[in-house]
């Protein structure tokens, strides 16, 4: 039997401009509906109230966040996790974070 090869750590990062291309390629594995560029740009140049973090596995971004902060509470808008890391723990991660 052959040993499993270990997986990379995931680690969380704040989401950015920058990665809305790989954002928005697991948003469209992942919706019938899924968010457009301007969507994901505008919750991320909102500022203050907005929490928008990625999950990244070695190079690749596989799964992200969005939340809207409001006083105490947090509203999630947008929560999505690449199809082959589902079941892995990246989504249980990324709430883990939030909260």
């Amino acid at each position: 039997m052959r040993a499993r090869k270990p997986e990379s750590a995931v680690r969380i990062a704040p989401m950015t401009i920058a990665r809305i291309d790989d954002v928005l390629a697991i948003e469209k594995l992942s919706f019938s509906d899924p968010w457009s560029r301007e969507m994901f740009r505008s919750e991320l140049e909102v500022g203050g109230g907005t929490y928008a973090r990625v999950a990244i596995r070695g190079d690749a971004l596989v799964g992200y966040l969005l939340a809207v902060m409001v006083v105490d509470e947090a509203h999630l808008g947008n929560l999505a996790v690449h199809p082959s890391e589902r079941r892995s723990g990246v989504g249980q991660q990324l709430l883990d974070d939030l909260l």
